[in-house]
């Protein structure tokens, strides 16, 4: 079956859908986007998505839509490209309500993982994938961190944004009281810490905190933690990626947590 094409970026569905690539607007209205027919489907599934704007290729995204009762918009390619940051956007862009909560709504600090100000968006959304691969049971975006609905760290999340609670904003200091009040210790990477990540307990109940990807934790912020872990690294390399080495801590918990 033929649609016919919106062509102008000026169609207000299509309008209102460019301002939600601008942080205000998605702080303002509770609405962020996403794109990728996967990533669209899991919300889909959620009942999250508002609005739905597809090209003739992403015929599969549209009809799971309609049978949910959101109408898709058929728009070109020039306008989904419009609506996207992807350099080959992939057919389709969906308006959704935002999963973000306050982190005073987090039920469970069996395993949390704090990014604390870590900004760029490719590494935001690998240690969202990271996180729910673990099992973690929430995320926290500190404030200074890239804006969890970015939508380079929705795409680079591939859904883990829907897959696990998430909470932004909060100061290290609030989590780190939260943290406690919850029976949950603070640990945190450092290139020189003492105690290997392989030698800690991280059986309990655990906030892991990483940090920003230029200088790390400072003292003060550093203060705030029970326990720091270096990660044994025989190579001729300094340090690691922030979501490499928080991969590599929160496997181990999952390795202790099953194995130990």
């Amino acid at each position: 079956m033929s649609h016919r094409l919106v062509t102008s970026s000026s169609n207000p569905r299509v309008s209102a859908a460019r301002r939600l690539r601008r942080r205000s607007q998605r702080e303002a209205t509770g609405l962020i986007l996403v794109e990728g027919e996967r990533v669209i489907s899991d919300a889909l599934e959620l009942g999250v998505v508002e609005d739905l704007f597809v090209t003739p290729d992403a015929g599969g995204v549209a009809s799971a839509a309609e049978e949910r009762d959101v109408r898709p918009l058929w728009v070109s390619a020039s306008v989904l490209r419009s609506l996207s940051e992807a350099v080959t956007p992939q057919g389709a862009v969906a308006i959704v309500r935002s999963p973000l909560i306050s982190a005073t709504d987090i039920s469970s600090w069996s395993l949390v993982l704090v990014l604390d100000q870590v900004r760029d968006p490719g590494n935001a959304g690998t240690l969202l994938r990271a996180a729910v691969a673990a099992g973690a049971s929430a995320v926290i975006f500190t404030e200074g961190s890239v804006d969890a609905t970015n939508p380079k760290t929705v795409r680079a999340s591939a859904g883990a944004l829907f897959r696990v609670p998430v909470a932004s904003g909060a100061e290290l200091e609030k989590v780190a009281e939260l943290a406690h009040g919850a029976g949950a210790a603070m640990v945190g990477a450092a290139t020189e810490a003492a105690l290997s990540l392989y030698e800690a307990d991280l059986r309990v109940p655990l906030a892991v905190v990483v940090s920003n990807e230029a200088h790390g934790l400072s003292g003060d912020r550093r203060a705030l933690l029970d326990e720091t872990v270096s990660i044994p690294m025989p190579g001729p390399q300094e340090s690691l990626n922030v979501s490499i080495a928080g991969a590599l801590v929160l496997f181990e918990v999952v390795r202790q947590r099953l194995y130990a």
